[in-house]
């Protein structure tokens, strides 16, 4: 499966609007429909000027966003995709925590009961 990636420049809401509409202009018509929300989601995200967003297009249909840290573009970023109706998205995140000494793993635990409590807040709604 062959993939493009696309990072969005920054700029005023129209710029970033007509950015996202060109990358999903090549989509089929159920997939840009259900899309909708996931690309209103990348224009928001692209408007503050601390995030890279990417958009990956995938050949076989749909799409979804990496966002990363403008600070620190290296560092491991989110994947965001969309839901089969379109209404949710799913963040992921695949994140490297080192585990090598007792500071460490405390960081680690620290890091895993604040993803845990930001899911509870989330789906509480």
């Amino acid at each position: 499966m062959t993939t493009t990636q696309t990072t969005i420049s920054p700029g005023t809401y129209e710029n970033v609007h007509a950015q996202v509409e060109q990358l999903a202009r090549g989509l089929d018509p159920h997939d840009y429909l259900t899309g909708s929300w996931l690309r209103e989601l990348a224009i928001a995200l692209a408007l503050h000027h601390d995030l890279i967003v990417s958009v990956i297009t995938y050949d076989g249909g749909g799409q979804e966003l990496e966002v990363r840290l403008a600070s620190a573009p290296s560092s491991d970023g989110i994947v965001i995709g969309r839901g089969a109706s379109g209404d949710q998205c799913q963040i992921s995140l695949d994140l490297r925590v080192g585990i090598k000494d007792g500071p460490s793993v405390e960081q680690a635990v620290r890091l895993a009961r604040a993803l845990l409590r930001a899911s509870v807040e989330v789906t509480a709604r």
